[in-house]
């Protein structure tokens, strides 16, 4: 792309912008959702590849044809806002995607070629894709499971009625142009059960002994997980994930927060608290999620783990880490 600056940043390294100029540092930028860049030394990595937001969503501020470079793709699950744009950003960057079984089946269907596919499942001690100067290891994890008693269920169904209700009066109620796009965008996944229990991963990166743990589903932690913690110890990054279903402190004490637990995390960088809009199976566009508000997990973080640090970077925002010290930039300081 053109452009140099995205949302008063500068240009992400898989947008064809400069790798940071200290090799020893790792930069991560936040894609929206659950959708990272990770770039160090010459190497770039993305977790998820969902781009192409669906109508009424923020803009990330580039478009999926502007990502050229990568060496990797890390997708969590093949829900469409973690899959949508894998196969395209394959084809334009010939980076191999890492998915589970469920989800490489249908990076197939979508015409990626099987050697642009590392299938995973993550059982037992997990695969390990090895590429020379950093290795990825695949845990199977599970995907969040909203399964509420039948009258609380009602309750939270009524909530959600009241809610479309006052987006319909705010908003305006959505186009059909709208809803085409949307339900266009939502087809580009799997949706399945077997999503819930058999294709979400979570993803240890290894950068010289600095370890990144990448989860973009909050849920019930998996034996391969703990087996892992249990053999290894925490990491020094992980990035989780909270949208705030059904109750944001429910999920946050009950899914987050062991999490938060089992990684002991130096740094810990939540994903999937920003508001999405979809249209499943035509049932018109509504706000799936609304916005998380991340100064209560912040909080709580710090009471339960106080020696964790925290970022709650914005989108493209980059969060710099120098492995080695561990010291943190948030952000890029221009004064003019």
């Amino acid at each position: 792309m053109t452009a140099r600056t995205i949302r008063n940043y500068s240009l992400p390294v898989s947008l064809g912008g400069a790798a940071h100029p200290d090799a020893g540092v790792a930069t991560f930028r936040w894609f929206g959702t659950a959708s990272f860049e990770l770039a160090f030394g010459d190497r770039v990595v993305l977790l998820d590849n969902f781009y192409e937001r669906p109508p009424r969503n923020r803009p990330l501020g580039f478009a999926v044809e502007d990502v050229t470079r990568a060496d990797l793709l890390l997708v969590g699950h093949p829900h469409h806002d973690h899959v949508a744009d894998t196969v395209r950003v394959s084809q334009q960057t010939g980076a191999k995607a890492a998915i589970a079984e469920i989800g490489a089946d249908y990076l197939l269907s979508q015409g990626l070629p099987a050697g642009q596919i590392h299938r995973v499942t993550g059982r037992g001690e997990g695969e390990v894709l090895d590429y020379g100067d950093f290795t990825v290891r695949a845990l199977h994890g599970f995907h969040l499971d909203i399964d509420l008693p039948p009258e609380r269920a009602a309750k939270w169904q009524a909530l959600l009625a009241a809610r479309a209700d006052f987006e319909a009066d705010f908003y305006g109620a959505p186009t059909p142009e709208e809803d085409r796009a949307a339900a266009l965008i939502a087809e580009r996944g799997v949706h399945t059960p077997e999503v819930i229990t058999e294709a979400t991963l979570t993803y240890i990166i290894d950068i010289d002994g600095f370890t990144i743990a990448y989860r973009d589903s909050g849920g019930p932690i998996g034996d391969e997980e703990r087996a892992f913690i249990a053999a290894h110890g925490g990491v020094d990054v992980a990035i989780l994930s909270i949208n705030g279903l059904p109750h944001v402190a429910q999920q946050l004490e009950d899914v987050f927060l062991p999490l938060v637990e089992l990684y002991q995390p130096k740094i810990l960088i939540p994903s999937h608290h920003d508001e999405l809009w979809v249209n499943f199976g035509g049932t018109g566009l509504r706000k799936m999620f609304a916005d998380v508000s991340t100064e209560l997990l912040k909080e709580r973080v710090h009471d339960e783990l106080p020696g964790t640090v925290t970022v709650q970077p914005g989108f493209i925002e980059p969060v710099a880490i120098d492995r080695a010290k561990g010291d943190v930039t948030v952000g890029e300081l221009r004064l003019s």
